[in-house]
């Protein structure tokens, strides 16, 4: 069977079909891009992580696979050994002995899968994640289909799956933290479809919605200070609050000119009626990762439309308590991330940073995982020496205990990757 499969592999070229184009991966290793006449380039770039795999000519799934910590390969694979595979998948994989491991663990509520949501994880003994809004997909093909109101939380101690009531206001690419209890929605976008239905353009939300974490409906919170679409959310230890930082928005003007504009503001906010500015960041860009680490917030990588970003900011925050609130200073640099990344998932476990997957320089799914010390502080990022096994972009994820780090990415190779994927360090 492997000689017949390696054959295989060297007579035939493989074709990855995404909503908005065509990628022609050849057998010599270089990559023909065909996108369709009239897409917008973002939008395509958008959309390209929602991926329909098949062989050419013979039309089988295939599976994305990771053939080194910096390279992704896309290997076709037959019915029966894929079969195999994916059974192999459901344990343990990427394992480095004394270091980290990610486990595939059960997959979401059946017919649920989704990219582009917002992650938060719930101070509570069952290190639970929640994934609110974002883009709802079709479950076999991986087609967009909408912006999604469901909100679906995840415990890594139960390895169980629960669904919430779902918000109000159905959105994609929202930020989430948590405060006093209840869960905040912040932002997002709602699709608006083109009129010959070849393209779409977003309309930015200020809408923030709350939920307690016992349950009860939603309610309509104070508004963000503007629209915002993709903005960077996360909660701060000890219930002190949340920061919401970046993000952008997208016009169409009257020629049908699709604009962007980029937010480098930040603020905190502490469940009531206010936004309390904090010092701008140094860059504008949204689809970063912010991680509350080291008595701040670290702003970490993200993008402008098209490339994806290697820079990291830090912000201090030790003086900033529910009781008392003396403004720092401004954001300064952190270390240079190994590879530029956006849409990626981060979180702080075991002293330190994780930064896992994403989108790179080149807009192309990412596999790796890189980590930052934080105790002791290291002035370099490193590889955790347990990549994905996959490459994706869109996802979303977070720590949910010190030990443990929770993302999902219905964006990535189906149906393997459609399931909680739990990285733990020894």
């Amino acid at each position: 069977m492997l000689k017949n499969l390696h054959s295989r592999l060297h007579s035939t070229d493989v074709v990855v079909v995404y909503p908005l184009g065509i990628l022609t991966v050849n057998i010599n290793g270089t990559i023909t891009v065909n996108h369709q006449a009239g897409c917008a380039g973002v939008l395509a770039m958008h959309q390209q992580a929602t991926y329909t795999y098949y062989m050419h000519m013979y039309y089988k799934t295939i599976t994305m696979l990771s053939s080194s910590p910096r390279k992704t390969t896309a290997t076709a694979i037959p019915g029966i050994l894929a079969a195999v595979l994916l059974a192999l998948m459901s344990t343990a994989v990427g394992k480095v002995a004394g270091e980290c491991s990610w486990t595939r663990r059960s997959s979401p509520p059946a017919g649920l899968r989704w990219m582009e949501s917002a992650a938060t994880k719930l101070d509570d003994k069952y290190s639970t994640i929640v994934f609110a809004g974002g883009t709802s997909m079709d479950f076999e093909s991986g087609k967009p289909t909408g912006d999604r109101a469901n909100v679906t939380a995840y415990s890594a101690a139960l390895d169980v799956w629960k669904t919430w009531k779902p918000m109000p206001t159905a959105r994609s690419a929202p930020g989430a933290g948590v405060v006093n209890g209840r869960l905040y929605v912040f932002g997002g976008s709602q699709k608006i479809p083109h009129p010959n239905n070849t393209a779409y353009t977003t309309r930015p939300l200020d809408v923030v919605e709350s939920i307690s974490l016992e349950g009860g409906d939603w309610r309509v919170e104070t508004s963000l200070p503007s629209p915002r679409e993709s903005p960077g959310v996360v909660s701060l230890p000890n219930n002190t609050g949340i920061v919401i930082a970046g993000g952008f928005h997208s016009e169409v003007d009257g020629e049908g000119v699709l604009h962007f504009g980029y937010f480098n503001d930040s603020y905190l906010f502490l469940g009531g009626k206010q936004y309390i500015r904090l010092p701008d960041m140094p860059f504008a860009r949204s689809n970063m990762d912010l991680v509350a680490a080291n008595g701040g917030v670290y702003a970490i990588g993200g993008g402008k439309t098209d490339p994806s970003y290697d820079t990291c900011a830090y912000l201090p925050l030790a003086n900033i308590s529910t009781a008392h609130i003396s403004p720092p200073s401004k954001w300064g640099a952190c270390p240079t991330l190994l590879q530029p990344r956006s849409w990626a998932a981060a979180g702080a476990l075991s002293g330190q940073i994780v930064l896992a997957g994403g989108m790179s320089g080149t807009f192309s799914p990412l596999a790796s995982v890189d980590i930052l010390g934080l105790s002791p502080a290291s002035d370099a990022w490193k590889s955790a020496g347990c990549d994905l096994p996959f490459a994706s972009g869109f996802l979303s994820g977070d720590s949910v205990d010190d030990k443990t780090f929770v993302l999902y990415s219905g964006a990535a190779p189906f149906p393997e990757a459609n399931a909680a994927m739990v990285l733990q360090f020894s």
